[in-house]
């Protein structure tokens, strides 16, 4: 263990004049701060920044093309095709969006990014959102989100499209039989 007194860089032994005592003198470093202190500081702050710069990854927000919201879903929402878009989902997008759309991932999930993953349940969210800039979102991604541009269909990311907005506006099951 080194003692406070230690130094780390070469010292000279002088004796003083006035009462015999012994001084060290320590050329190059501070005498009343411990080397390991510094090192944990500099460590400190390094890990701090990147702390910050990791955490940003990612930021800045979606650039979607003005022309890509003004598209239009041409899928039509059914039971069908709500039901086709949730094997879909639950292939490509549970194991990051949640199985119920919510953002939280499941257990086992290998998700480790620190961008929060979108929570599709946030109505006022997914209304802010048109089809289309849905639709242009998960065609190219960003990351931590992979382009599905080349995994899925026109047609299965329009489903998608169709599910997510599901997740925001639930039906209850009272009003699908009255409907």
């Amino acid at each position: 263990m080194v003692r406070p007194e230690q130094t780390f860089f070469p010292a000279k032994t002088y004796w003083s004049r006035d009462n015999d005592e012994k001084i060290q003198i320590c050329i190059g470093a501070r005498t009343d701060l411990p080397f390991r202190r510094i090192v944990l500081k500099y460590f400190v702050i390094v890990g701090l920044a990147f702390g910050m710069f990791a955490a940003c990854s990612g930021c800045g927000g979606w650039n979607v093309p003005p022309n890509a919201k003004e598209l239009n879903n041409p899928v039509p929402s059914n039971a069908a095709t709500l039901t086709e878009a949730r094997a879909t989902y639950t292939q490509y997008c549970a194991k990051c969006h949640g199985v119920n759309g919510d953002g939280k991932r499941p257990p086992g999930s290998m998700y480790s990014y620190n961008t929060q993953p979108t929570n599709f349940t946030n109505a006022r969210l997914i209304d802010a959102m048109s089809d289309g800039e849905i639709y242009w979102k998960m065609t190219n991604g960003r990351k931590p989100m992979p382009s599905f541009k080349n995994r899925l269909s026109d047609e299965q990311r329009w489903e998608l499209v169709d599910l997510i907005r599901s997740f925001a506006h639930p039906v209850n099951t009272s009003e699908r039989g009255e409907k």
